[in-house]
């Protein structure tokens, strides 16, 4: 029997089949309608709908498969399809975005340190609370939920946020955002939940001092006593170079620092510094000469294997031990820093002119953090022989 078909309905074996061009593209969709005269008008009827959906992009797969067998040919139309497509998560964007760190530390835009920070802080935190959330879904709800899940200081929360920040920042001037959350998000809302730092300035005074550097000898002792007379950072201190020091003016250039084993510029660039050398800080590089000038590098060695300290953590080690001999009670050896600044200040150095000497960039942490010993209005190394 002659079957008479409609425009896009063709007979394939003993079925039906519809033809259908969509963007350029010719398909041919297999129907479960027997090849009978009275299935024609279903078919064609059933292309009409699928064109009909295409255009207004409402098209779903799930609305034809049990009509037509290989419907997923079309699966790239399919309107859940394209809105997963479209989607992009927090999980591929915190990737994307280590990446650029990684590319401006290969472009010596960005420390090594700071990458490793960022490493971390996506890993731990960032990618565990966000990764699912897609882009156009972050709400500042879901920000403030999540400084509140994190107990940690002001200052750190800001630090682990800062990648979502960057990454807002740039989705919404490449157009795919139009508000920026951080804007809508309260500003107290990180100083409500954050804690306070239970880190302390506590400087050693001068009989703890004495103890430390008389409970510690040769590189050790050198290196201790050095670190209480210049006040420079432990990581500007291991990674200084005989070629730094002039000994004729007496002054230390500082213009590096070692941090998880690999050398940076300072921590900031008030660092980029010239240190008025004190008696005792001169007393320890003279001593030093005899372990590690020949050989014109670093000046300060780890004692055990005489090669120049990888990292601040090994010093640590030995630091630890050394204020066990002295029965001293433990502080991290950044409290050498503090007791330098301490001392300057109370025995009458302007922090005018301190703040400059130690790498600050203005007065202001001299004044906060150390404004209870300020004491004269005198200046000059001669107060600290």
């Amino acid at each position: 029997m002659t079957i008479k078909l409609k425009s896009g309905v063709s007979v394939h074996g003993d079925k039906l089949r519809v033809n259908i061009s969509y963007r350029g593209a010719r398909y041919r969709l297999s129907t479960i309608y027997p090849a009978t005269q009275a299935n024609v008008a279903k078919a064609y009827a059933l292309a009409q709908s699928i064109k009909l959906d295409l255009t207004r992009g409402l098209f779903y797969l799930v609305n034809y498969k049990n009509k037509i067998p290989n419907i997923e040919i079309l699966a790239e139309y399919d309107s859940d399809y394209v809105e997963k497509k479209n989607t992009v998560y927090f999980d591929n964007l915190l990737s994307e975005q280590l990446k650029r760190y990684q590319q401006l530390l290969a472009n010596q835009q960005l420390k090594y340190s700071t990458v490793r920070n960022y490493e971390y802080v996506i890993s731990k935190y960032l990618t565990n609370y966000f990764g699912d959330i897609a882009l156009q879904e972050l709400s500042v709800k879901d920000l403030e939920q999540f400084i509140a899940s994190i107990k940690l200081s002001k200052s750190r929360i800001n630090t682990i946020l800062r990648p979502m920040r960057d990454i807002i920042r740039r989705e919404k001037k490449g157009g795919r955002l139009d508000v920026d959350v951080f804007d809508l998000l309260d500003n107290n809302e990180i100083k409500t939940h954050a804690i306070n730092s239970t880190y302390e300035i506590e400087p050693f005074n001068s009989t703890e001092k004495e103890a430390i550097i008389n409970n510690s000898d040769g590189q050790l002792r050198n290196i201790i006593q050095f670190g209480f007379w210049t006040g420079m950072r432990i990581g500007e201190i291991i990674a200084l170079t005989w070629s730094d020091v002039d000994f004729d003016k007496e002054k230390i250039h500082v213009n590096k620092s070692k941090t998880l084993g690999r050398l940076g510029t300072p921590k900031t660039k008030a660092g980029m510094r010239d240190v008025e050398m004190t008696k005792l800080a001169l007393e320890a590089l003279l001593d030093q000469k005899q372990y590690t000038y020949d050989a014109g590098v670093e000046i300060f060695h780890n004692p055990r294997t005489n090669k120049p300290w990888s990292k601040s953590d090994v010093f640590a080690r030995y630091w630890y031990q050394i204020l066990d001999n002295a029965k001293v009670k433990h502080r991290n050896p950044h409290q050498m820093r503090h007791t330098f600044i301490s001392y300057m200040l109370s025995r009458g150095n302007k922090p005018e002119v301190l703040y400059k000497m130690v790498g600050h960039t203005n007065t202001e942490m001299i004044y906060k953090v150390y404004g209870k010993f300020i004491a004269g209005e005198q200046i000059g190394k001669l107060l600290i022989e």
